[in-house]
């Protein structure tokens, strides 16, 4: 019954679910490196914690995380970002990579 109303996404639907949020963290982590300031202050970062601190998390969450998502459900994204990246940045800059993307 599940599968004849489609609720139930396919396999291939599934599949590319994760390839574009692995081709979004990969965005991120080229963006975040792109906006570290100088190499003193990325020194200064990496002597504290290791380098994949300095990348930004992209986590989901709700249906899509849960797995109960349908066919047509979006995915919710939260991004955690290293310090290095501002607010503006965020929305300024990311939002122009995210418009170049192919």
């Amino acid at each position: 019954v599940s599968t004849s109303r489609q609720l139930i996404e396919s396999t291939d639907g599934i599949q590319n679910r994760r390839q574009v949020m692995q081709r979004l963290n990969s965005m991120l982590g080229a963006w975040s490196e792109s906006l570290t300031p100088t190499a003193s202050y990325a020194d200064m970062l990496t002597s504290r914690k290791t380098k994949e601190t300095n990348h930004p998390y992209l986590l989901s969450f709700g249906s899509y995380r849960l797995g109960v998502h349908t066919p047509d459900a979006d995915v919710d994204c939260l991004v955690l970002a290293p310090p290095h990246i501002q607010r503006h940045d965020f929305f300024d800059s990311w939002i122009a990579v995210l418009k170049n993307a192919e």
